[in-house]
């Protein structure tokens, strides 16, 4: 059972990157049927040596043998057309063979009545009913010409009578109930394929509206820290204060369609090769970045020394959801969070790797929602719930990204840390040979010279930014900050500006009419290859769902912030950029 349970898996692994889920069915049927013909063939023409019908046996040993060498070739190939119509032809010869000789105590008869369900489960309604009509109609030919002509049995008229009309009656059933499947598959299909838009439909909506809520928003916020430190009377400054907590109030809210958006967007996205020390040290580093003197991270992923092929955007989103929530629900200014990767199983081809994220602190939550005091030293449970934990946590994205990649997230809890942990597996990257890798290694490309540090109250900015009030905004942040401030209002103005003036660090809005922040990113990079030199580029964007930071940086940015934001950070990533 657990080896017919792994062959199963192995099939089901092989034949998921065909993408029709029909063609799936078609070529998983094809391959049971060629097994079940294996084993019942073979049994039969063992059977048939007791009888010493020693013709007859090999005939059907002959023909296990055959079917046998089609799965290999099925398997190896691929080639489905080919494998199907091989195996119902092989079965049509074996049928017609133990219709003429009577089979095993002539009961070969029998055996033509199964033929309908074969042909018409594996070719289809068209060409299954082709197939059948013709069997039939050999059939009939055969089992009315005189004995003497082409078989050794005689069938009497009662029993030819009841086998036409079985094959018949057989054949119609089989008929409705494969048409009645194909007409509710179609019409599935169809709901899935209106869903599937619907969603779409529903994410862009959100999407655009996320991002046009963050626009009017991040400017309030920014002014309103301005108006914060400027000089009001007791009163004006509580309504400043008050104008601000509500606007955080909005950023939480509207963070929190993005977590949603984030459940659902990860599910269109597909495997790529990545290296995972670098994707996790990417995403805590937007921690450190923002908390650089509360938090500090070890991360250690040891032993793996390929590069893996798997969902980069998934692992990204699970270690944000599981490193915010943590951060979130421990009542320390300063944590250390130990971030461990370590291999469990490994083939050539596969490896399942466990992630362990371990806190300093512990962890101060309520032990029920009805209740309302908090866990201490003193009332700590040794054995906490997982599935109470992670709803306590708001988990509910990390566990469903997890599950959807196979694993299971578990929470192990004391007085003094906590564990996150949980499994994946991933695909490896095959390797070539040393020679063959060789000779496909490029020219290694002009190296930079190293730019030089620049203070920022020195810096030349260009802003590309479509928006007046956001020019405005961004300009009233930055003017004491730094030297100058160009704007170019679209990507084109943006890529005229940059070939006639040096600046030091390009801020780029990402929508924008004419030519979009990304091509504009990608033309400056072209531009520079030719030239020897790097300007720095920070996103400045209203697009914050999930991936939205990987394009910018696949696009050739070097930073990415998203609206609403407060001034300090973009202050911080451009010292960071420019020295």
């Amino acid at each position: 059972m657990i080896a017919l349970k792994k062959k199963l898996n192995s099939w089901l692994i092989k034949l998921e990157d065909k993408g029709s889920v029909e063609f799936f069915n078609k070529i998983l049927l094809t391959q049971v049927f060629c097994l079940i013909s294996v084993i019942f063939l073979a049994i039969f023409g063992i059977n048939a040596i007791f009888y010493k019908k020693w013709f007859l046996s090999g005939v059907l040993i002959s023909s296990s043998i055959i079917f046998l060498l089609i799965i290999i070739y099925l398997n190896k190939t691929k080639k489905y057309i080919t494998s199907k119509y091989l195996s119902v032809g092989l079965l049509s010869l074996v049928f017609l063979f133990l219709l003429t000789t009577g089979g095993i105590n002539e009961t070969g008869i029998l055996w033509s009545l199964i033929y309908p369900a074969f042909s018409l489960l594996i070719l289809g309604l068209q060409k299954g009913s082709i197939f059948s009509g013709i069997y039939l109609f050999i059939a009939i030919i055969i089992i009315f010409l005189p004995e003497s002509v082409i078989h050794n049995i005689s069938y009497d008229l009662p029993l030819k009578i009841r086998f036409i009309s079985g094959f018949i009656v057989i054949y119609l059933f089989l008929l409705v109930y494969e048409y009645i499947r194909v007409i509710n598959f179609r019409k599935l299909e169809k709901i899935m394929l209106s869903t599937k838009n619907e969603n779409k439909e529903k994410n862009q909506f959100i999407s655009k509206l996320s991002h046009q809520i963050r626009i009017p928003l991040s400017n309030i916020i920014v002014l309103g820290n301005l108006l914060s430190k400027s000089k009001f009377d007791d009163k004006t400054k509580d309504l400043v204060d008050t104008i601000l907590a509500s606007s955080n109030n909005l950023v939480q809210l509207v963070n929190n369609i993005v977590k949603v958006m984030s459940m659902e967007v990860s599910e269109t996205e597909k495997a790529t090769s990545f290296d995972l020390h670098s994707t996790i040290n990417d995403t805590i580093q937007l921690f450190s970045d923002q908390q650089s003197d509360n938090i500090h991270f070890d991360l250690s992923v040891s032993d793996i020394k390929n590069n893996l092929i798997g969902n980069l955007l998934r692992i990204k989103q699970i270690f944000l959801n599981l490193i915010e929530n943590l951060l979130i629900n421990i009542n320390d200014k300063k944590i250390n969070i130990d971030i461990k990767v370590t291999p469990q199983k490994e083939t050539k081809k596969e490896v399942e790797l466990l992630f362990e994220i371990k806190n300093n602190r512990p962890i101060f939550l309520p032990l029920e929602i009805s209740q309302n005091y908090f866990v201490t030293i003193s009332n700590y449970p040794k054995e906490p719930n997982t599935p109470t934990y992670i709803n306590l946590f708001d988990l509910s994205i990390a566990k469903k990204l997890i599950e959807e990649s196979g694993g299971k997230l578990s929470i192990s809890s004391t007085a003094n840390h906590s564990v996150f942990s949980f499994k994946l597996p991933f695909k490896k990257i095959q390797l070539e040979p040393v020679d063959d890798l060789l000779r496909k290694i490029p020219i290694a490309p002009p190296t930079l010279e190293p730019r030089k540090k620049i203070d920022l109250k020195d810096s030349n900015i260009l802003l590309v930014e479509d928006n007046l009030i956001n020019q405005k905004i961004v300009i009233i942040s930055l003017i004491k900050e730094v030297k100058n401030i160009d704007v170019a209002n679209d990507g084109k103005e943006a890529l005229d500006k940059f070939g006639t003036t040096k600046y030091d660090l390009i801020l780029m809005d990402i929508q924008m009419p004419i030519m979009d922040g990304y091509i504009t990113t990608k033309k400056i990079r072209e531009i520079e290859a030719s030239t020897n030199t790097y300007t720095p580029i920070i996103a400045i964007t209203a697009s914050a769902l999930v991936g939205d930071k990987e394009n910018c940086l696949a696009a050739g940015m070097d930073e990415y912030i998203s609206k609403p934001f407060q001034v300090e950070v973009l202050l911080g990533k451009m010292k960071k950029l420019l020295s």
